[in-house]
């Protein structure tokens, strides 16, 4: 996890935030059902609605960078 965390501390944008999310899904269960995509559409919308109301620009939001990582684990 160490070096995880410090890969990603040298990709923040200074004053920046990263913020870490983790779930489980049961069997059966697709990811677009899931709460954390959900989030991320509504980010998406909220980030936009702030380009039309004149808060920011569509050329900032373009720059905006959500990584995801995915984790494997093999038993």
């Amino acid at each position: 996890m160490n070096v995880f965390l410090e890969a990603r501390a040298q990709e923040r944008v200074p004053g920046g935030l990263m913020i870490a999310l983790g779930q489980c899904l049961p069997d059966g269960v697709s990811m677009y059902e899931t709460w954390s995509t959900i989030v991320k559409d509504i980010i998406g919308e909220c980030l936009l609605d702030n380009a039309k109301s004149g808060v920011t620009t569509i050329e900032k939001i373009e720059l905006f960078n959500l990584p995801i990582y995915f984790l494997n684990l093999v038993n």
